[in-house]
């Protein structure tokens, strides 16, 4: 039906039903390497997440270490401009 990667040191890999050392030894993988990326067409990929602040919606943190104990903010935006 299709392929789909598998996150290296996830569960799913199969690097993780070896030891530390059966990884660096008989997988020659680095032994500082974490994880957490695929391999696609024999290259890295990595997901990044990337944050936006929401337009026209009124945002409240506590903010503790401030004179004031909240905070607001608001970003604005034309409901035309998509």
């Amino acid at each position: 039906m299709g392929k789909i990667p598998v996150m290296v040191r996830s569960k799913y890999c199969h690097l993780s039903t070896l030891t530390k050392e059966e990884i660096v030894k008989n997988a020659r993988e680095c032994r500082y390497d974490q994880g957490g990326y695929f391999i696609i067409n024999g290259n890295e990929k990595v997901l990044v997440a990337q944050e936006r602040m929401a337009h026209n919606m009124v945002l409240v943190f506590n903010k503790n270490d401030n004179k004031y104990s909240w905070s607001a903010e608001i970003r604005s935006a034309s409901e035309e401009s998509g």
